[in-house]
């Protein structure tokens, strides 16, 4: 028998063995589905993990086939409105979200979030956020930069660590 234990909005599943108990997995309890959240039984909670895992892997897969190079797939998350240019590479613990475009030759990574974005050729974007904005050719930015909405960087810009830009056109060749 598996035993549920729910804690913390997540949810411990183990099983006991010969008076030992094992650790078997754990799993967020919490589905959002139309505005609604759902309380998930051990099962369900799995079951659903197992689905969201099966899709992200063949998203995952149909970029590869079309020519993106994924460095490592540890933390990759890409929605399935995602497009991806062939020669692009993904490094690990990016997410990209909504209706972003990679332009090919770019290196997104590690560990950036991109959602709602246009990037162009040859960008690189390195530990860094972006929402709803353009990122033309030959860009460079980052790490740790945060790109808000409504923004517009410029062809062949540098933007350097820990910077901020919202509402903003950066133009063309400045560093920042």
């Amino acid at each position: 028998r598996i035993f549920c234990i729910f804690a913390r909005s997540r949810i411990f599943a183990f099983k006991i063995c010969a008076g030992a108990i094992q650790y078997k997995f754990s799993c967020n309890i919490f589905l959002e589905s139309e505005r609604n959240m759902e309380i998930l039984t051990c099962v369900e909670a799995a079951q659903a993990y197992a689905e969201r895992t099966k899709r992200q892997e063949e998203v995952l897969a149909k970029h590869m086939a079309a020519g993106v190079v994924f460095e490592l797939l540890d933390g990759v998350l890409i929605e399935p409105d995602v497009k991806i240019a062939p020669g692009a590479v993904i490094l690990p613990g990016v997410i990209l979200r909504g209706n972003t475009e990679i332009g090919e030759g770019c290196v997104i990574g590690p560990n950036s979030l991109l959602s709602n974005v246009k990037v162009g050729k040859n960008v690189v974007f390195n530990a860094s956020q972006g929402y709803d904005s353009v990122i033309d050719d030959g860009a460079n930015i980052g790490p740790f930069c945060h790109i808000r909405p409504n923004s517009h960087i410029c062809r062949d810009v540098h933007i350097g660590d820990f910077v901020e830009i919202k509402n903003s056109t950066v133009g063309a060749k400045t560093s920042v």
